[in-house]
């Protein structure tokens, strides 16, 4: 049997529900796009003074009725694709740290672009990190091209699925003409999409022009979007998680009502990073209590609505690598896994999602094994129950060196990679290296396993030469 958890009741799941049909009916939502209003007035929305628009609840209710409950995500060179949806948990990293710890230093510094390099091969060769979302936003590229940046850095050195912003219509047609050329056509990048453009909601109750130009471009490409609203329980939201949760749901509903009127075929993630504003310090809280509730909640509604759902998970407001990042990392890692939430986005980040640690990825892929190993749960029959067994070896005997053993013990055994379960003395004799000294010489060891991608000699030129391109582009619109 497989565990699970619920934190509402359908009464206050349909409570919530309702009151995001009346906030989208008669508060509505601010569209600063025209194109994107038009498009929402012509599907049935209703217009309201200086950009707002107000969807009414049968507008709603039949983008509901248009969204397929799985998404697929494709992996490159015989990678499985993810499929987000039903009971089914993926882990990922989430963005965009601006600093690094750096695993060889120790050194808090800036983050460059050869860490989102490291970052991106380091997840081709874990095993239960599923896809990335580029956990850094790099110094060292011009501010306006970072999304292109990391696109194109992802595509040349993972696998796995690539979940990612772009900056507005132009960073959108970047990321297509790139991922295109990976694909060897747009025909192919459609018919097996490896990459989700990924659009943040502004709180409260806003669609920025650049959100709406990524949600219709992906809309009309069929490519699955990844829509996500991080409004901050005190701030920009209600204090009450039950206030909080209606807004999110509510813009995030409102950016799947724009897709369907586009293309009712368009596959869409729905996904929130809902928290709290720590009132203590006027920070927000992501490895707090209240940030894994509202993840299950999210998770309860996303099942309700049979929409592939995902968000923030595995997140620490510690800086580093320590004992608050372990406990706040495994609470916010397991309470959304056990409630189905699909994809879980928050490896490698740490301080509040402003510091990118290797050393740490290495640890959360540990906490990814021992998640998955409690969704696992275990299997209860004959063979398993092994009462011959027992009365063949009756009190005092011993079960090492029995063929049962041998043959059952990796199946319900999670065998981890980093954690030290060899003893006091062993771990003495071994140096007493702590567990951020191991991580380090695991992200060593696994970086030299990666082996580069079968891409064409020159995809990196010709990548390079698509922002370049748009780069000269917008410097000669500058000068007109």
């Amino acid at each position: 049997m497989r565990p699970s958890i619920e934190v509402l009741s359908d009464k206050e799941l349909w409570d919530i529900h309702c009151a995001t049909l009346d906030t989208l009916e008669n508060v509505g939502v601010d569209v600063l796009d025209e194109q994107a209003r038009d498009a929402l007035l012509g599907g049935g929305a209703i217009a309201g003074s200086s950009g707002r628009v107000r969807m009414p609840a049968q507008l709603v209710k039949s983008a509901l009725d248009k969204s397929a409950p799985v998404a697929l995500i494709y992996g490159r060179e015989g990678l499985p694709p993810l499929r987000i949806g039903g009971n089914r948990v993926h882990y990922g990293h989430c963005g965009y740290p601006h600093m690094t710890l750096d695993w060889q230093t120790g050194e808090l510094r800036l983050a460059r672009l050869s860490d989102l390099e490291e970052t991106a091969r380091l997840t081709d060769v874990l095993d239960d990190t599923d896809f990335i979302m580029p956990p850094v936003t790099p110094d060292d590229v011009p501010v306006e091209y970072v999304d292109r940046y990391q696109w194109m850095t992802t595509l040349l050195n993972t696998r796995k699925p690539i979940v990612n912003q772009c900056y507005g219509a132009d960073g959108f047609r970047d990321l297509v003409a790139m991922a295109s050329e990976v694909a060897g056509g747009l025909d192919n990048l459609c018919r097996e999409p490896f990459v989700s453009p990924l659009v943040c909601i502004t709180s409260p109750l806003r669609l920025r022009r650049d959100a709406c130009e990524v949600i219709m471009g992906s809309a009309e490409l069929s490519l699955p979007l990844f829509v996500e609203a991080g409004p901050m329980a005190g701030a920009t939201a209600p204090s009450t998680l039950a206030g909080c949760l209606t807004m999110a749901n509510a813009e995030v509903l409102a950016a799947l009502v724009l897709a369907k009127v586009v293309n009712e075929a368009a596959p869409f993630i729905y996904a929130s990073w809902a928290r709290i504003m720590d009132m203590k310090y006027g920070n927000v809280a992501v490895g707090s209590p209240e940030f894994g509730v509202l993840r299950v909640a999210w998770a309860q509604l996303g099942r309700m609505y049979g929409l592939p759902c995902g968000g923030g998970g595995l997140l620490t407001d510690s800086n580093l690598p320590d004992a608050q990042a372990g406990y706040e990392k495994l609470g916010t890692a397991l309470l959304p896994a056990l409630a189905g939430l699909n994809m879980i986005c928050g490896t490698a980040s740490y301080g509040a999602e402003l510091v990118l640690s290797l050393e740490g990825y290495i640890i959360d892929d540990e906490i990814i094994g021992w998640v998955k190993r409690v969704l696992a749960g275990f299997a209860v029959d004959e063979e398993r129950l092994a009462l011959d067994l027992i009365a063949a070896q009756g009190p005092g005997g011993q079960f090492v060196r029995e063929e049962h053993t041998l043959r059952f013990f990796r199946q319900e055994m999670w065998i981890p990679t980093l954690s030290d379960r060899a003893g006091t003395t062993s771990w003495i004799e071994r140096g007493e290296l702590d567990t951020r000294a191991r991580s380090r010489e695991l992200v060593k060891k696994k970086l030299g396993q990666y082996q580069p991608l079968s891409l064409p000699e020159d995809m990196a030129e010709r990548l390079q030469a698509i922002i370049d391109r748009s780069l000269a582009e917008a410097q000669e619109k500058v000068k007109r």
